[in-house]
């Protein structure tokens, strides 16, 4: 996966956890967190170890 920026979804995300940070709440959006932040997240940090080297 080439980055290509982080998704309105992320920080829709980050926005509703600022709200409801709950257990529940993480449970029920996990696949949220897992398309639209880990996953473009990933995607920066191994374009950035390209162009800059592993950690």
């Amino acid at each position: 996966m080439d980055f290509t920026g982080f998704p309105v979804a992320a920080l829709d995300f980050y926005d509703d956890l600022e709200v409801d940070n709950t257990k529940s709440f993480w449970e029920a959006h996990k696949s949220v967190y897992n398309e639209g932040v880990k996953a473009p997240m990933v995607a920066l940090t191994d374009a950035l170890g390209q162009e800059f080297g592993a950690a």
